[in-house]
């Protein structure tokens, strides 16, 4: 799989690999970044585009991705991915509608 490129539609779908796979619309991608994820008391644990954000920051990008808040992300990394750090890529896009 590819990592989107700024300017490319995306196609958004919930429940995929189930028989409730649906379509809920499609995106234009606007940027695509690294994102670092780590346990830390020190800082925010985060980093987007290899630069610290802030504990604020790093709060809104996980409300913004669907968690209540910055540690239930990270429960959902560590469940998921078994551990931290965890690497991957932040996609920003706008929405485009159905």
């Amino acid at each position: 799989m590819r990592d989107p490129k700024p300017g490319q539609t995306l196609y958004l779908y919930v429940g995929q690999r189930t028989k409730g796979c649906r379509k809920l619309g499609e995106a234009v991608c606007e940027s695509v970044q690294a994102i670092e994820v780590w346990q830390s008391w020190a800082n925010s644990g985060m980093s987007v585009g290899g630069k610290l954000v802030s504990q604020r920051k790093a709060e809104w990008i996980a409300r913004a991705d669907g968690f209540e808040d910055l540690g239930a992300l990270k429960e959902f990394l560590l469940t998921t991915h078994h551990e931290l750090p965890f690497e991957g890529i932040l996609i920003r896009w706008y929405w485009l509608g159905v």
